[in-house]
Order: C-alpha cells, then structure tokens, then sequence
C-alpha cells in the first residue's frame, strides 16, 4: 500500500499514475483494488482530492467486475455501466454531502468482491 503524506498537486497526481499504472481498463485485478483503496483511503483521509482520472479508473474497474456475462437477450442492448453512479458518488464526496468510506471499508468490500463473497454490481 502507498502512504503519501502531503494533500497537493503532487500527491494527487501520484495517486494518478499509480492507478493508471496498476489499473488496465477493463481487467479487475487484486493490484488495481489494492491502488484503488489507498486512493480512497486518502480521499477519506483528506491526504488528497478527487480527480477524473482516478474516478475512470475506478469505473473501469468495477465494470470489468460486473461484466463477467452478458445478459441475456433482450437484456443485453439495455446494459448500463456503473460509471453515472461512481461520478455521483465521487462529486457527493468531494462537495461533502457523502461521507468517504473508510479505508478499511474500502478494502474488505473490494476483497470481497474479488473472491465472489458479496455479488457483483
């Protein structure tokens, strides 16, 4: 896990390209979901703010979660991202009408999702 210590520019763009490094869109992997929660942990933390590139990321990475089979027809022409949702969440969060999640929230559902314990998106 990554601890940066300064909530600027720099940091938040360290965030960015280590998710960008770590996260290939449309692959769910345990190295992305370990980036993922150290950015959310610093949102929660207040150690940086929220960016785009993160944010896509992150909706990269729980579509590829939720993509493991098509629907069925007529379903499949009606298949909607979790992107709208994730952009909502991440602007209630940054205008502070959300609360963060705890770093460890983040962590066990992401490590839940990974090993099939809760139902994917």
């Amino acid at each position: 896990f990554m601890d940066f210590a300064d909530s600027d520019d720099e940091t938040s763009n360290q965030y960015t390209e280590s998710i960008t490094e770590a996260c290939e869109p449309g692959k769910a992997t345990e190295e992305c979901a370990d980036t993922i929660t150290d950015y959310l942990g610093a949102l929660s933390s207040g150690t940086t703010q929220p960016t785009q590139k993160p944010a896509a990321a992150i909706t990269s990475y729980l579509d590829a979660l939720s993509s493991v089979s098509e629907p069925p027809a007529p379903y499949a022409a009606k298949k909607e991202t979790s992107a709208p949702a994730v952009a909502s969440y991440l602007e209630s969060v940054t205008t502070g009408e959300a609360a963060p999640p705890s770093p460890k929230e983040v962590g066990s559902y992401l490590d839940a999702l990974s090993t099939g314990e809760v139902k994917k998106p």
